[in-house]
């Protein structure tokens, strides 16, 4: 438990590894963007669920539901990251 580091070096080099339309590729941003704001980097947390919500917008077959929680979820990291309040 708690090897956020070693974490994020295998999420990065499986991303690497991944073509870019691979259906895993999806799970992978959200996992690193959770892990990112576990870490406490929020700005990376950010930037992974950006990636996300374009990735889902290139798909454009997800619910409107599942857009909404991504831009909540968005909202919620940035207004921790200005009040350096954590999650």
């Amino acid at each position: 438990m708690g090897k956020f580091d070693l974490a994020k070096q295998y999420f990065i080099r499986f991303l690497k590894k991944l073509e870019p339309k691979h259906p895993l590729l999806r799970s992978m941003y959200e996992d690193s963007a959770h892990l990112a704001s576990q870490i406490g980097d929020y700005d990376k947390s950010l930037q992974w669920h950006e990636k996300l919500i374009s990735l889902e917008n290139e798909n454009d077959t997800n619910s409107i539901g599942k857009f909404i929680k991504r831009d909540f979820t968005i909202l919620k990291l940035t207004s921790h990251k200005k009040m350096n309040t954590p999650l």
